[in-house]
């Protein structure tokens, strides 16, 4: 398992393969090398296309089963999502800043289903509350 610190993991739980996030941050090399990794792993995993991640991220929802598990690889990788699917709220309520975790609380109370759509209706909601 990768370690990064809290505030790390949150923004890369956010937005892990968004470019222009990685960079406006101050990552060393390591940090952006662990994001890559996991972004690889978990592209790899679900065999999904790269650019619906990157479309997803910019509010283009492509819908696959492919990219529903590429979330919960994600999530799962950052400990916000359990195997099961369910979102562990201790990790949302440490890492997610009260601001922001007000406007998109609802957004992590998705937890019936299959874990990959848990995962991507979750990632899909969070993106349309504060990023969009």
């Amino acid at each position: 398992m990768f370690k990064l610190s809290l505030s790390l993991l949150l923004v890369a739980v956010i937005a892990v393969q968004s470019h222009k996030v990685e960079d406006n941050l101050n990552l060393n090399t390591d940090e952006k090398n662990q994001i890559a990794q996991i972004e690889a792993n978990c592209v790899a995993e679900s065999k999904c296309k790269v650019e619906d991640v990157h479309k997803f991220d910019k509010g283009e929802f492509t819908d696959s089963k492919e990219l529903r598990c590429f979330y919960k690889c994600l999530l799962t990788s950052f400990g916000v999502m359990d195997s099961e699917g369910r979102i562990v709220h201790s990790k949302i309520n440490l890492l997610v800043p009260d601001k922001v975790r007000s406007k998109a609380e609802h957004c992590f109370n998705r937890e019936k289903g299959e874990p990959c759509d848990v995962a991507y209706e979750t990632y899909k909601c969070y993106i349309q509350e504060i990023h969009l």
